[in-house]
């Protein structure tokens, strides 16, 4: 066991110091989960535990940052990239809340939150979209009238414009204004602290992977549940169709019923009334 001490935060503050801020706030982030993941326990075998909790498109950077937190410290740092960024080393989990700890996650935005927060809960747990589609959405996003959101689709997916159902337009609206007030964003990994701190107020455990994409593995699962068409979900969820799928190819939807139709049988939205 290596213990972590006062010194080394106060090391690390101080050689963090001269970095950009925006690696200042990045660096400072991931250190804070992995101190809290590992208990001041600063060992190998537990810096190899912790990133097997990191996505594969995070691990460089959540490297780097825990790589300069040792060396700033003094404590030796053996590992190199190689050794962890492998499929042998890192076993991905995919870690889901349950209907309960969504509940629970929009009760603590509802009662610690600001209205981005909040904002920011209702995006996640109504539409499943994922941390950087959150962090993307823009005043000019949501319609004055607030009747509809649009979402700017990662990894392949199709931009939509989703309806609001009356249930949450005037957090939606909260949302709107609080964005016109934001000079500049902060990075995006600010949304993990977001997170775990509405997770902490809630009660929810912090276990290895939790994070924004749990509300949307929860959403898929729940919706998957019901009696709705798969590829009403998939087209919900903004997933394009493959090319080899040909039926689909020839499928068009129309977005607006697609969102009534799950709207009728979405499992958050009761949560939010």
């Amino acid at each position: 066991m290596i213990p972590l001490r006062k010194e080394h935060i106060n090391n690390f503050k101080t050689k963090l110091s001269l970095k950009s801020e925006q690696t200042q706030e990045t660096y400072f982030l991931i250190v804070d989960k992995f101190l809290r993941y590992v208990k001041n326990d600063l060992s190998t075998n537990n810096v190899i535990k912790f990133f097997t909790t990191i996505s594969k498109n995070s691990i460089h950077t959540t490297f780097y940052a825990i790589r300069f937190f040792y060396n700033s410290t003094g404590i030796p740092f053996d590992l190199k990239i190689g050794d962890i960024a492998t499929k042998e080393t890192i076993q991905r989990v995919r870690e889901s809340f349950n209907p309960e700890e969504v509940n629970a996650f929009i009760k603590s935005a509802k009662l610690y939150g600001g209205i981005i927060d909040i904002g920011y809960a209702v995006i996640s747990t109504i539409y499943g979209a994922r941390r950087k589609e959150i962090y993307n959405i823009e005043s000019k996003d949501i319609a004055e009238d607030i009747s509809t959101v649009k979402i700017h689709t990662l990894k392949g997916g199709q931009d939509r414009v989703h309806i609001i159902p009356e249930e949450i337009k005037e957090i939606v609206k909260d949302l709107r204004y609080g964005l016109t007030r934001i000079k500049k964003k902060p990075v995006v990994t600010a949304l993990n602290m977001m997170f775990d701190n509405l997770c902490h107020k809630g009660g929810i455990e912090l276990r290895p992977r939790v994070g924004w994409h749990s509300n949307r593995r929860s959403l898929i699962s729940e919706l998957m549940m019901t009696d709705i068409n798969p590829a009403i979900i998939r087209d919900f969820l903004r997933w394009k169709t493959r090319e080899s799928d040909i039926l689909m190819n020839y499928t068009i939807f129309n977005p607006e019923r697609v969102d009534k139709i799950i709207f009728e049988k979405h499992p958050f939205l009761k949560y939010w009334k």
